[in-house]
């Protein structure tokens, strides 16, 4: 039986072949752990795009804190915002703060992945996350079932009809330029608009910034000259050469995104850790589904067995690089854009689920 301790606000430092953990608010000695499953997942850190800012004073916040700080969008001197972002959360914000009483505009750019495909809450006769979830759904082909961006089960379908009828929510095809003055927002597209408040539903950062930058992190907040060699997307330009030779000669298809994949077999163990048989640490919920209770709980059970010596796997490390390889290509041609930034698994959940030892 393993003994476990609970250390609250803490943070991982530094993350090379062993981890730490150092207390931020009281200082103590630094405590060796025998293993360190990172469960931060990938909607830990948000993005907020660096924008040109030449005096906005209005409410700016990530869409992360709407729900910890709704009083402040909900305040009634805030009464128009602006939506930044086509993804589900982008929908959900819109909607709360349309029922707020505000008007909202919707700012989606042309270049990402747009809006996500929008679907009712019962499919083929079904509850839409059922059919979703049944062994049915992963058997059609991904020209049948696929996504560019998250899947969104609409839950206020009333939002639609504002959107239809443009009432209370104005949608805009652009980019945002730059913002200025005490409330103006200019898009790219030249568009001046006057808000009160602006809140970022960009989603998450799931890949080391830029390396050369001091401040940069990585995903799970490791330190950025490790972040590669524990598997986490890394700009292709500053990516270990002694690695990439490893993602290039296993890939059947090479997809053209400025960083690397995760490479993460059973999206939990770092195949460059397997190689030296470390098993101090692993990564359970790096991966994007409609099922994270299921598919946590899984992965759970199965990094454990590893981390405890309970499981001997019968692969080599060359057969796990290509099966990591094949999943990644997998996932980028059925979800295209969001498969571009996670290892991102919506239909094919129960099968992915199956982890092979």
């Amino acid at each position: 039986m393993h003994k476990c301790d609970m250390i609250i606000n803490s943070t991982v430092v530094p993350i090379s072949a062993r981890v730490y953990l150092s207390p931020e608010q009281h200082i103590q000695p630094q405590q060796r752990r025998s293993f360190v499953p990172s469960v931060e997942g990938t909607t830990s850190q948000p993005f907020i795009p660096d924008l040109e800012d030449t005096g906005f004073t209005g409410l700016k916040s990530h869409s992360q804190s709407l729900g910890a700080q709704l009083e402040r969008p909900a305040a009634p001197k805030v009464e128009r915002v602006l939506v930044y972002g086509g993804g589900k959360s982008a929908l959900d914000v819109v909607s709360t703060c349309v029922n707020l009483g505000k008007h909202v505009y919707w700012v989606i750019r042309k270049d990402g992945s747009g809006a996500p495909s929008l679907k009712p809450s019962h499919l083929f006769g079904q509850n839409t996350d059922a059919f979703i979830g049944s062994r049915y759904a992963p058997k059609w082909h991904p020209n049948c079932l696929w996504e560019n961006t998250h899947s969104c089960v609409v839950t206020k379908p009333e939002i639609l009809d504002f959107l239809h009828k443009s009432e209370k929510v104005t949608v805009y095809r652009a980019g945002i330029g730059s913002l200025s003055g005490q409330s103006k927002v200019t898009l790219t597209d030249g568009t001046d608009v006057e808000v009160d408040a602006l809140i970022f539903a960009t989603g998450w950062n799931t890949t080391v910034q830029d390396p050369s930058r001091s401040g940069s992190m990585s995903p799970g907040r490791f330190r950025v000259s490790s972040a590669a060699h524990l598997g986490l997307p890394y700009p292709k330009d500053y990516y270990p050469k002694e690695l990439s030779q490893n993602i290039t000669a296993t890939l059947l298809w090479v997809p053209n995104v400025p960083h690397t994949p995760f490479r993460l077999y059973n999206r939990i163990l770092p195949t460059e850790l397997y190689k030296s048989n470390d098993r101090l640490f692993v990564f359970v919920g790096a991966i994007g589904t409609g099922y994270t209770a299921i598919v946590s709980e899984v992965n759970a059970v199965w990094a454990v067995a590893w981390m405890t010596g309970k499981l001997e796997l019968k692969i080599s490390a060359k057969e796990m690089e290509k099966e990591v390889a094949l999943l990644d290509v997998w996932v980028k041609k059925r979800y295209l854009t969001v498969g571009e930034k996670i290892p991102y698994i919506l239909y094919d959940f129960l099968p992915v689920s199956q982890l092979r030892p």
